[in-house]
Protein backbone atom coordinates (compact mmCIF):
# COMPACT_ATOMS: atom_id res chain seq x y z
CA UNK A 1 0.00 0.00 0.00
CA UNK A 2 2.73 2.31 1.16
CA UNK A 3 3.91 2.18 -2.91
CA UNK A 4 0.66 2.87 -4.26
CA UNK A 5 0.62 5.71 -2.36
CA UNK A 6 4.24 6.72 -3.15
CA UNK A 7 3.26 6.50 -6.87
CA UNK A 8 -0.13 8.46 -6.54
CA UNK A 9 1.92 11.38 -4.53
CA UNK A 10 4.68 11.25 -7.41
CA UNK A 11 1.93 11.75 -10.37
CA UNK A 12 0.60 13.93 -8.90
CA UNK A 13 3.88 16.16 -8.33
CA UNK A 14 4.06 15.36 -12.38
CA UNK A 15 0.92 16.51 -12.99
CA UNK A 16 1.43 19.84 -11.17
CA UNK A 17 4.03 20.76 -12.52
CA UNK A 18 2.96 20.50 -15.97
CA UNK A 19 -0.12 22.29 -15.28
CA UNK A 20 2.26 25.09 -13.78
CA UNK A 21 3.78 25.54 -17.01
CA UNK A 22 0.94 26.06 -18.85
CA UNK A 23 -0.58 28.68 -16.14
CA UNK A 24 2.69 30.35 -16.62
CA UNK A 25 2.64 30.15 -20.31
CA UNK A 26 -0.98 31.79 -19.64
CA UNK A 27 -0.52 34.57 -17.47
CA UNK A 28 2.85 36.03 -17.15
CA UNK A 29 4.14 37.78 -20.09
CA UNK A 30 7.86 37.55 -19.25
CA UNK A 31 7.94 33.68 -18.61
CA UNK A 32 6.25 33.34 -21.64
CA UNK A 33 8.66 35.35 -24.04
CA UNK A 34 11.36 33.84 -22.39
CA UNK A 35 9.78 30.29 -22.95
CA UNK A 36 9.62 30.91 -26.93
CA UNK A 37 13.15 31.94 -26.79
CA UNK A 38 14.40 28.57 -24.78
CA UNK A 39 12.79 26.26 -27.21
CA UNK A 40 12.69 28.44 -30.20
CA UNK A 41 9.12 27.68 -30.43
CA UNK A 42 7.80 29.70 -33.77
CA UNK A 43 4.01 29.10 -32.89
CA UNK A 44 4.54 30.42 -29.66
CA UNK A 45 6.41 33.58 -30.64
CA UNK A 46 3.39 34.48 -33.32
CA UNK A 47 1.31 34.14 -29.91
CA UNK A 48 3.68 36.28 -28.20
CA UNK A 49 3.88 38.79 -30.47
CA UNK A 50 -0.41 38.65 -30.93
CA UNK A 51 -0.42 38.96 -27.05
CA UNK A 52 1.41 41.80 -27.15
CA UNK A 53 -0.03 43.68 -29.33
CA UNK A 54 -3.00 43.06 -28.05
CA UNK A 55 -1.89 44.46 -24.57
CA UNK A 56 -0.48 47.72 -26.90
CA UNK A 57 -4.31 48.14 -28.27
CA UNK A 58 -5.87 47.90 -24.88
CA UNK A 59 -3.06 50.08 -23.24
CA UNK A 60 -3.38 53.17 -25.88
CA UNK A 61 -7.22 52.70 -25.85
CA UNK A 62 -6.90 53.17 -21.75
CA UNK A 63 -4.68 55.68 -22.05
CA UNK A 64 -6.52 58.01 -25.21
CA UNK A 65 -6.76 61.43 -24.60
CA UNK A 66 -10.18 62.63 -23.56
CA UNK A 67 -11.61 64.92 -25.55
CA UNK A 68 -12.83 67.93 -24.14
CA UNK A 69 -16.00 70.04 -25.11
CA UNK A 70 -15.91 73.56 -24.59
CA UNK A 71 -18.63 74.42 -22.60
CA UNK A 72 -21.51 76.52 -24.30
CA UNK A 73 -23.79 79.53 -23.38
CA UNK A 74 -26.60 78.47 -21.85
CA UNK A 75 -29.73 79.62 -24.17
CA UNK A 76 -31.68 82.81 -22.10
CA UNK A 77 -35.25 82.78 -21.66
CA UNK A 78 -36.73 85.93 -22.96
CA UNK A 79 -40.59 86.62 -21.55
Amino acid sequence: MDEWVAQMFNWASIINSSINIVVYIWLNKEFRYQFARAFNSKWLHIEVRAINAAHVVRYLERRSPVTVIAPTKAPTRTT
